[in-house]
């Protein structure tokens, strides 16, 4: 069974690979041939055509649910219901809505399934399973495609999100009662539950996180909490999954037997342990409804009924088999569980458990548990680097703390409050709040904990093939005892802390534009410095460009501090990441034209130039006299200049016309270009035709967002720069240029390089 699981996920996970899906109208008939799994021979080739196959075939089904484009961003009728929790934001409510009709002019379009859809309107409260008729506008599902960055699109379609918009608030708004069936039903159990938990709990911070512990519930978790459990590798204390779903199983477990052995009757009609495990069964369901069914909570509930089927048929199952068992059954659930890190780290995790208590049954409970712990941090910390290009040095330490502080403390008081919850309100309320005030003294531990900065350990995210390597060495260092050299196993680690990007000589630079949505963040390399120009844009408590794409690409790149900062202007989608990517560098230098906006920086200032191993760099406007003339904030960016022996780049921030000619007036001669970062992204209200002219770069890139509001770039300003080629990081994601001899000078798309066949075409 365990070799027949692999095969089935090799299947899968060749198919996540592709750029676009093979044409496949016969896959059905592949599903013919599972007779042929009798035939040992054939057993494993099969069931890794069967895995491709089934995930195929899903992926097919999903996609066939496709927004019309003729729809993008119309006024559209739709009819359904909303599914799941509503989540609150500052200005809008944020939901998931099933259209199950949907309309435009009268005419009638086949549904895309599930939307997600924004509501400015916080009058009207929201739940699962209420019924409407909305005038909305959408479009495809996107994001922002950046090397390291978090696969958004990829994320939406895995949840089964085919579009994304919002409610036209005060038009066409119907309540059409509310629907039923058992998920409406659940959804609007756990509503009610965050009701109470919101009236009965201390008012703070860690409400968010007793909504997370009970129901799942993630989104009122804010960055700075999450920055916290990242920074002491206890993000998994929020997840309901093994940790939680285990506990309340064993918990029922013991419970269910020692009521059930009280009474000879019950005994003679079901052994004591089978009652136990059925009863452990069972909550083991309900707690995973309560958490939603997320995908975390589907994998520790089948791996929870693998063992107590187990107890129920008086069979021991080898832990292999059940690990095997637990993964096929979530894979054939849903093949897309596969692209969710979750699933490799729950499984790997469970894995190593299961290596580790091969050995050391004689050890003290304390000394076991400790190893236990070390040994987790050594069995995931490849694939960690893998996904986040960080590494929690203080996680084996905290976990030994946190998980039976939170197993024998937290949880059991929780449980006792949900058992409170229907018959007293004061029993709840005693119970939740001692809950809280024992989450918060948890919770001090792991904020005094970040504060120390080099127990987060940064690495380049690994290859493939470095990662396979370094797997092998992970379970060659946690076979058991007895077993010689099992040191060798740390050799196969080394090729994690080589390399992988590539040398720059002298005289040479890498020039990538990020895709920040409707913003600006760019980063320039040299061969042995870094500079960030702007940090794309940023909003309190919730996204901000530098936490989601500029870190995690400089660490990628390896790089642990920043030489030189320059933050354009203060508009917030050119300085919103700057204050994460402070807390997270060391910054050697900050030139901005708005230092009354960020602490300890220089004004920028034309005619300030360095050098860079060869690269020449130079501030072209503003000028002091132009800074004591009223001007914009726009027409004060920062101009810069990058030059190399291989080709030039000029990075114009927002700068306007009046700007434009003043740069015309005093610097000419200075503004021609290979490479053009288009001013204002490409608004209407910049890129005079003397301006293009006296650039006239090779290359005009336009830094925007998909679909954005404000229709950038527009298009009389793609048609002055008709002589060159023109990119825009909506359609093309990161651009990443080297400049450099015997190199094709053209901007390499992220967007075509890491195409899976989810994403949206360029």
């Amino acid at each position: 069974m365990p070799l027949a699981t692999l095969a089935f996920l090799a299947g899968i996970i060749l198919l996540q690979g592709m750029a676009s899906l093979p044409v496949a109208k016969e896959i059905c008939y592949a599903f013919l041939l599972l007779p042929l799994l009798f035939y040992r021979p054939l057993r494993l080739p099969l069931m890794f055509f069967l895995g491709f196959s089934w995930a195929l075939f899903r992926s097919q089904l999903i996609l066939q649910q496709q927004l019309p484009d003729s729809l993008i961003k119309r006024d559209v009728l739709v009819m359904g219901s909303i599914v799941g929790l509503a989540q609150n934001k500052q200005r809008y409510q944020q939901f998931r809505f099933h259209i199950e009709a949907m309309s435009f002019r009268g005419h009638k379009y086949p549904s895309p399934g599930v939307v997600r859809l924004n509501w400015y309107d916080l009058s009207k409260r929201l739940q699962a399973g209420d019924r409407y008729r909305f005038t909305v506008r959408l479009k495809h599902p996107s994001g922002m495609m950046n090397p390291a960055g978090f696969d958004y699109e990829g994320w939406l379609f895995q949840q089964r999100i085919r579009a994304s918009g919002y409610v036209r608030s005060k038009e066409n708004v119907e309540y059409l009662g509310q629907g039923g069936g058992i998920s409406a039903r659940l959804h609007r159990l756990r509503a009610r539950i965050a009701d109470k938990i919101g009236l009965l709990s201390l008012p703070g911070p860690s409400q968010a996180l007793l909504n997370a512990l009970i129901l799942g519930e993630r989104s009122g978790v804010s960055d700075a909490q999450w920055r916290i459990l990242r920074a002491t590798g206890t993000s998994h204390l929020l997840a309901i999954s093994g940790l939680h779903i285990g506990l309340v199983a064993s918990l029922a477990f013991w419970m269910g037997r020692f009521l059930w052995s009280r009474s000879l009757r019950l005994m003679l009609r079901m052994p004591a342990q089978q009652a136990g495990a059925l009863f452990a069964a069972l909550m083991a369901i309900f707690y995973a409804g309560l958490a939603g069914f997320s995908i975390p909570t589907q994998r520790a509930l089948i791996m929870v009924l693998i063992i107590m089927w187990g107890w129920l048929s008086r069979r021991r199952y080898p832990s292999s088999t059940v690990l095997a068992y637990a993964a096929m059954g979530v894979v054939l659930w849903d093949p897309l569980a596969t692209l969710s890190p979750g699933f490799w780290l729950s499984f790997a995790a469970v894995a190593t458990i299961f290596l580790l208590l091969q050995g050391g049954h004689h050890e003290r409970l304390w000394k076991r548990w400790g190893r236990l712990q070390l040994g987790i941090f050594l069995g995931l910390f490849p694939l960690l680097l893998f996904w986040f290009q960080s590494l929690s040095l203080s996680a084996p330490g905290i976990n030994l703390l946190a998980i039976p502080w939170l197993s024998l403390a937290v949880m059991p008081l929780l449980f006792a409050t949900m058992l409170c919850l229907p018959i007293s309100d004061a029993l709840a309320q005693l119970f939740l709040q001692l809950a809280q005030l024992s989450l918060e003294g948890l919770w001090w531990c792991l904020q005094w904990t970040a504060q120390v900065r080099w127990l987060v350990l940064s690495l380049p995210s690994p290859l493939w093939w470095q990662l396979l390597l370094a797997m092998v060495g992970c379970i060659w260092l946690l076979l058991p005892r007895g077993i010689p050299a099992r040191w060798l196993g740390g050799l196969w680690l080394l090729p994690l802390f080589l390399s992988n990007n590539e040398d720059l000589a002298m005289a040479e630079a890498r020039f990538t534009l990020l895709d920040v949505g409707q913003g600006l963040a760019v980063v320039i390399e040299t061969r042995d410095h870094v500079l960030v120009y702007d940090t794309g844009s940023g909003y309190r408590g919730h996204f901000n460009s530098g936490d989601a794409v500029v870190l995690p690409y400089l660490r990628q790149q390896g790089y642990t501090k920043l030489d030189m900062l320059v933050v354009s202007h203060g508009d917030n989608d050119h300085i919103g990441g700057t204050a994460a990517i402070r807390e997270a560098l060391q910054i050697e230098k900050i030139l901005t034209s708005v230092p009354q906006m960020v602490p300890n920086s220089t004004p920028c200032e034309a005619g300030q130039t360095w050098l860079w191993n060869q690269v020449q760099f130079e501030l072209i406007h503003p000028d002091r006299d132009y800074q004591q003339s009223g001007a914009s904030e726009n027409n004060l960016s920062c101009v810069l200049k990058i030059t190399t022996h291989y080709g030039s780049v000029l990075l114009s921030g927002d700068i306007e016309r009046p700007a434009e000619e003043q740069l015309l007036k005093l610097h000419a001669y200075k503004l021609r270009a290979d490479y053009l970062v288009a001013p204002h992204h490409g608004s209407r209200s910049s890129s005079s035709l003397a301006f293009v002219e006296a650039v006239n770069a090779r290359y005009v890139l336009f830094p925007v967002g998909y679909k954005n509001r404000y229709r950038f770039p527009h298009e009389d300003v793609t048609q002055r720069y008709a002589q060159a080629e023109l990119y825009d990081t909506a359609r093309h994601g990161a651009l990443s240029v080297t400049l450099a001899a015997n190199v094709d000078g053209t901007p390499l798309s992220y967007r075509q390089k890491a195409r899976r066949y989810w994403h949206r075409g360029e």
